[in-house]
């Protein structure tokens, strides 16, 4: 069925962000279907580049991080480290927040990341040297799934309600 409406959405609104739930079965089933569509909608940004139709379980991670509201006022450690790293990006026209992403996403092996970025292992190792001095932290010693957990985080952030 998704394969259907992404077909109907590039034809009739290729525009449109259009989330999608898993199936469900039943009247009772159809609120936390409501429910899940509208975090596809909300997660789709995150998680694909352009417009489009989104399911449910295409959010991975999102999917827990979006029932997850940051209260007013929270401080957090890592988020905040890694709020300059956003704003250095959009200044320098860099991609450091999206190296530090895939590092990660590689369990922190430099030849596996050097080689999804297209770059040289020691241009890795720069941009992760710059990384740590505007962040202040330490990318041997900090736990990678929280840094992971407060990145994705702050991508939901930005794209608003």
């Amino acid at each position: 069925m998704p394969e259907r409406v992404r077909q109907v959405q590039r034809e009739a609104a290729p525009c449109a962000v259009i989330g999608l739930s898993s199936a469900c079965c039943g009247a009772a089933a159809f609120a936390t279907g409501f429910s899940e569509a509208l975090q596809a909608v909300r997660g789709a940004a995150v998680v694909r580049p352009a417009p489009g139709v989104v399911t449910y379980e295409e959010l991975g991670p999102y999917k827990y991080l979006l029932r997850l509201a940051p209260e007013p006022g929270q401080r957090d450690h890592h988020r905040d480290a890694l709020r300059p790293l956003l704003e250095y990006d959009a200044q320098h026209r860099s991609q450091l927040f999206r190296t530090l992403e895939e590092y990660l996403r590689q369990r922190g092996r430099v030849a596996s990341t050097a080689a999804a970025l297209y770059v040289h292992p020691n241009t890795l190792r720069q941009r992760l040297a710059r990384i740590e001095t505007i962040t202040g932290l330490d990318l041997e010693t900090e736990d990678s799934l929280t840094v992971e957990m407060a990145m994705k985080l702050l991508k939901l952030e930005a794209t608003g309600p």
